[in-house]
Parts: C-alpha cells; structure tokens; sequence
C-alpha cells in the first residue's frame, strides 16, 4: 500500500473476534499497530476490551524487526505461546499457490473444487504430520524431567 499499513481493517476484525475468548492478537506489524490501539482505545472506551488480548508479533517477522521490538512483541517470549510461529495462515496460502498457474484458466466451479481438494490435502498432510510426531514431543519432557531427577539424587 502507498500509505503503509492501514490499522482500521485490522481494528475492525479484532473487535469482532472479541467476544470468542482469545488471547494473543498476531500480526506481522504488531510493535506499530498496538500503540495506535492503545491511543484509539482511550478515545473510545467501547474498544478498550481490546487490549486484553496480548499482541504477538509473529516469529519470522520478530526476526526482521529491530532487536527491542523482537524482544518485547514476538510470539517466541509471550507467556503461554508455546511454540508457535504465528505464521499458519501464510504457510497454507504457499502451498495453495502452487495451484496458482494451472487453476486460473479454470472456471469457477473447477478452480473452488481444486482449492476444496488442496485444502483438504493440507490438512491431511498436517494430520498426518501431526500424529507422527506428537509421541515423540510428549515423551520428550518426560526423558528430560527424569534424567534432571537422577542428576539431583545422586
């Protein structure tokens, strides 16, 4: 965009996500567009709500802001992140491009039945991903903890 990013839209659709119980509020600017929230929040005390979402940036973008600004908003040091990335959207629109070149000769009816079918293969994929390697991360911790505990005993 020739002005920047424009924070209304991203405004709108976080005040109408507010009512589900959410608690961290990703986007790629997050270090920019959470002090124009909290100037807006003071002007409207109706949005106010708002800031009890935390805001994270995501991880691939702390990485290319300044040093500060990585610290303070990135997904990677929020208190119950986990190891999120906050970059789901963006890897799933990558896969769905690949289908790019060839659905946009399709017509409509072909090119929504192709993004259905690549949609469901990511999921698949995902799922299959997923189980493969939950096992393991859930013994992970356990082996940890039990090796820590020998090391105190001894």
């Amino acid at each position: 965009m020739f002005r920047g990013e424009i924070y209304a839209y991203p405004l709108y659709l976080q005040n109408k996500l507010a009512n589900k119980p959410i608690t961290f509020f990703a986007m790629d600017v997050t270090c920019k567009y959470w002090p124009y929230l909290n100037k807006v929040a003071k002007s409207c005390p109706e949005l106010q709500h708002l800031l009890d979402m935390k805001p994270f940036l995501s991880v691939f973008h702390a990485k290319a802001h300044d040093f500060k600004c990585e610290v303070k908003w990135s997904g990677a040091y929020q208190q119950g992140a986990g190891l999120t990335l906050g970059e789901e959207v963006e890897q799933c629109n990558a896969f769905l491009s690949r289908i790019a070149v060839t659905t946009k000769h399709m017509s409509k009816a072909g090119r929504t039945d192709m993004l259905t079918l690549m949609a469901m293969r990511w999921n698949q994929q995902n799922l299959i991903t997923w189980l493969l390697h939950l096992p393991a991360d859930i013994r992970r911790p356990q082996k940890g903890w039990k090796a820590g505990f020998r090391t105190w005993r001894s």
